[in-house]
Parts: C-alpha cells; sequence; structure tokens
C-alpha cells in the first residue's frame, strides 16, 4: 500500500540531492533556505492531506473538500501540492518532478480502491490552492533580496568573523535569514531564544574551548580510526556536491524513526510536518544570533590568538565531499551559534514530544531507538579532496535520539569548525524552540 507522505517526503530528499549535484550549482543554497524549502514542501503536503481526508489538525490551510473526505484524496492532494511546491523552487527539475507526479497518480489508479475522475479534479484544486495559500503567506521571504550585508567596520573588531584562510572563501552566506518570519514560534519567542552572548575571550569557558578545538580539530589527527574524525564527518552534511545541507540527513533519520515505530501515513505527515517546520524555525534562530554576535571561527580564533597564535593551524574542516572544494573548508558564516546544533536538537525533540503526544510514550522513554545509520559522507563511496579512495563505509548504532543529539553537536568540535560553546547554547536553543513550536500547531 501507497504511504504517500513518506513517497513525497522521499521525492524532496531526493531533489535536494539532485540540485546539489549540478555542475551549475544548486538553486536553493545553504541551511536556512533548505529547511525552509523542507518546511513548506512537508506543510503542504500535510494541511493538502488533512484537508483531503477530513481529519487531524493541519499546519495553517485547511481547505474543506466539496467531496466526502477518504485517504485516497487526502494523498492526491497532499501529493499535489508537495508537488507544486517542488517544481515552484526547483526550476531546473520541472519536468523530472512532473513525471513522478505522474507516476504517483498513476500508481494510485492501480490500488484496489482507485480515485474517481471527480476524486482526481478535487484533489488538484485542494493541493494547488494550499500551495499557492502557502506560497502567498510566504512571499517576504521567498522573493527578493536584503541590501547587502555590512559587517563591523575595518580594522574588525578582535573576536569578529572574518573569511576562511584555507578555501579562500570570504563570502557572506545568510546575513538577513534571521530577519525572516518564523513558521511555529513567534518573533518574541526569537528574542528570547537569542541565547547569552558568547564568552569573553579572556575567561576560562573560552579558553578550554580553545585548547579542546585546537587538539581535537587540528587536521593532523583526521584519522577514520578515531571516533572523533568519524562522527565529525558523519554528521557533517555541509552543502557539497550530492550531499547538501543537514535538514536532508535528519530527514533521513526521521523516515527510519518513522518506520521503527510503525507510524500510519496520518503519523508520518504530521511529524514530518511538525519536525520540518522546527527546523525552518530553527536556522531562523540560529542565524539571528549568528549575526547578532558575528563571533570567529576557531581557523580565525586560534591563528589570531593575543596569547599563543598559531598562524599555520588548520582544522580537519568540513569535508569536501566529491571535490566540491579544493580542500576542506571552514563554513561561510559566524561561528556562535551552532547551526548544526540548534537543527538537531529542534529536530529530535519534536521527535520525542510526538511519540508522547500522538504515540502516548513516557516522555522519559521517548528518545529510545535501535537504528544502524549510515551517513552518505561514510558510506563507502563519497570521497574529499585527495579522490584517491573513498572514505571508508561506517555506520553508527544509535539507542537514543539524545545521543544523537550530543554527537551531532559535539562533531562540530571534532572538524575543528566550531567552539563547544557554540554546541552547547544552540543546542539549548534547539530544545527550548521544539517546545515552544510543538504547542503552535
Amino acid at each position: 500500500m501507497i504511504n504517500a507522505a513518506q513517497q513525497w517526503s522521499g521525492i524532496a530528499l531526493d531533489a535536494m540531492k539532485d540540485d546539489f549535484s549540478g555542475t551549475s550549482g544548486p538553486e536553493i543554497t545553504g541551511p536556512g533556505r533548505t529547511s525552509r524549502l523542507f518546511g513548506m514542501v512537508h506543510a503542504a503536503f500535510h494541511d493538502a492531506y488533512v484537508s483531503g481526508v477530513g481529519a487531524g489538525k493541519p499546519y495553517r490551510f485547511n481547505t474543506p473538500a466539496k467531496l466526502p473526505p477518504s485517504q485516497v484524496l487526502g494523498q492526491l492532494s497532499g501529493g499535489r501540492s508537495a508537488y507544486q511546491m517542488l517544481s515552484y523552487f526547483y526550476n531546473r527539475q520541472r519536468e523530472a518532478l512532473k513525471a513522478k507526479y505522474s507516476a504517483f497518480v498513476d500508481a494510485l489508479k492501480k490500488e484496489p480502491k482507485p480515485p474517481s475522475s471527480d476524486e482526481l479534479s478535487e484533489a488538484e484544486r485542494i493541493g494547488d490552492l494550499v500551495a499557492t495559500q502557502l506560497l502567498v503567506a510566504r512571499l517576504p521571504d521567498t522573493e527578493g533580496a536584503p541590501p547587502p550585508f555590512t559587517p563591523l567596520p575595518k580594522p574588525r573588531t578582535y573576536g569578529a568573523h572574518d573569511g576562511d584562510p584555507i578555501s579562500g572563501n570570504t563570502k557572506l552566506y545568510g546575513e538577513f535569514w534571521g530577519l525572516t518570519a518564523p513558521f511555529l514560534v513567534s518573533k518574541p519567542d526569537l528574542l528570547n531564544l537569542r541565547v547569552n552572548a558568547p564568552p569573553r575571550l579572556d575567561s576560562k569557558d573560552y579558553r578550554e574551548s580553545f585548547d579542546e578545538v585546537k587538539n581535537k580539530g587540528n587536521v593532523k589527527r583526521r584519522d577514520f580510526k578515531i571516533r572523533e574524525t568519524v562522527l565529525g564527518y558523519f554528521w557533517a552534511y555541509d552543502g557539497t556536491n550530492r550531499i547538501g545541507t543537514p535538514p536532508r540527513f535528519f530527514n533521513q533519520i526521521l523516515h527510519a524513526i518513522a518506520t521503527s515505530d510503525g507510524l500510519s501515513e496520518a503519523q508520518w505527515s504530521e511529524l514530518l510536518c511538525r519536525s520540518n517546520l522546527a527546523m525552518a524555525d530553527a536556522a531562523i534562530s540560529a542565524w539571528d544570533v549568528k549575526y547578532f554576535y558575528y563571533f570567529w571561527r576557531p581557523v580565525i580564533g586560534i591563528r589570531r590568538d593575543l596569547s599563543v597564535p598559531d598562524a599555520t593551524w588548520e582544522p580537519v574542516g568540513s569535508p569536501a565531499t566529491y571535490n566540491t572544494y579544493r580542500t576542506n573548508f571552514t563554513p561561510p558564516f559566524p561561528s556562535y551559534t551552532s547551526g548544526h546544533a540548534t537543527f538537531v536538537a529542534a529536530c529530535f525533540e519534536t521527535v520525542k514530544l510526538f511519540r508522547h503526544n500522538a504515540l502516548g510514550r513516557d516522555l522519559s522513554m521517548s528518545d529510545r531507538v535501535d537504528l544502524e545509520i549510515v551517513s552518505e559522507e561514510l558510506d563507502g563511496q563519497a570521497y574529499d579532496q585527495d579522490q584517491s579512495k573513498p572514505r571508508p563505509r561506517i555506520p553508527i548504532r544509535y539507542t537514543s535520539v539524545d545521543q544523537m543529539i550530543q554527537d551531532c553537536m559535539e562533531s562540530r568540535i571534532w572538524l575543528g569548525v566550531h567552539w563547544r560553546f557554540d554546541g552547547t547554547n544552540g543546542k539549548e536553543a534547539g530544545l527550548d524552540l521544539a517546545k515552544r513550536a510543538y504547542g503552535k500547531m
């Protein structure tokens, strides 16, 4: 039997991979825009699906059906809306997406209870209307560009973000993403989620983080026999070729959790909608903090330290998977707070809340899983800048989503691209955001 929520989420994941596989670069770039896209695709599916089946709570747009509600009407409506949303953003993939939509409809026609011609027409109406309403509601952040960001005046204040001296990339990404309207939380929530300032450069906290990342994130420690290296690569997904951004990996894990939990199609739809909207808000929250504090990355902080500068220090770096860049790199936006940590905490805290509220699990047990996860960064095929041989295939078994959150947060230290306080504060913000967001849908 077709699970339309799972199928269209999978189509979205493949579309991002294809978008990051072209020679001309992705149409939808970076963690902010890709998390927004995934939030909108899953919200479009869910709201249209709820409208078609006549049950469940939508994110925002409930479009009453003109025909008796049914599962097949929900499936068709959700698929239509997700298809329209993906086609809007991925212009270069429109023909391929059209073919996938046609195949989806054809498959439903072969089911024991195929849709009638009236249901097909009504599903198109519902799906198109939901997608249009959602696009119009988000128009301020889907069209147009703000004026160029002006960082601190040069000479820059000691401690401020600067371009990556390893890759040579001096461009900024997401300078105004923190101004984007959130999906679930409120603007006042975002202000409350704006974590405390990073530690003073002369503080004990900063010096401990400095020593940790200088040692553990040093390129000289890059060795897949070391667990820190494995975790750094496993959770990377730093917008490189054929890989995409963290929300893609987190959705792959969501699929594994939903399958393991034996969720119904309606539950798949709700979980994916909630988790992806939480991640979309997590990006807005994290990038608000990043450009509010404009704090330097370890490669800059270690090389320019006033006490013990090391002008030749290099991080392991975000992996240049499939040779997207000539070398591993440090992401092109300020360090504090960690986007990965905020994303992963918001996503999987939402899973725990869903299991408690929708499945009736005790909250203290809602983090339990038994999953062997394979990252596409360590699948035995991916390679980086040296291209001499693929990286090893190293699956990791997890029994707790809380451990996933912690490992992902710390993975950025092991790559040498974040300080520990970036991760701990990002994690706390993500956990808080998930709780605030859950009750607003």
